[in-house]
């Protein structure tokens, strides 16, 4: 998140590509082993359990039209959206889970 943020894509694309998959694949890694703890835990819904995946599925899409986008497979405006879909879910993700987790806090103790 720092390389990106700290060098725009209009500043210096290069260094602005190499911090793209370290943000990206982080999250991807993250949100992966989150949801397969949360699998695992009976007290969490499935409903919040998938969204995990769903943002993982997501920023891999991102991801891959990215790469398609750099060999001229698809067109600029192609990933963009994506690009929105991974904000908008990560934060989807964080409400739902703030939701459900500040329910009921005696779940937990």
């Amino acid at each position: 998140t720092i390389i990106m943020t700290a060098v725009p894509y209009s500043v210096d694309v290069t260094i602005h590509m190499i911090g793209m998959p370290l943000f990206f694949f982080g999250v991807v890694f993250v949100q992966a082993i989150i949801g397969i703890q949360e699998w695992n835990l009976k007290a969490i819904p499935r409903g919040v359990t998938v969204l995990c995946f769903v943002v993982v599925a997501i920023y891999l899409i991102f991801f891959t039209l990215q790469v398609l986008y750099q060999v001229n497979i698809v067109g600029r405006s192609t990933p963009v959206l994506w690009e929105w879909l991974c904000s908008i879910s990560l934060l989807v993700w964080v409400f739902a889970h703030s939701i459900y987790l500040g329910k009921d806090i005696k779940l937990y103790q």
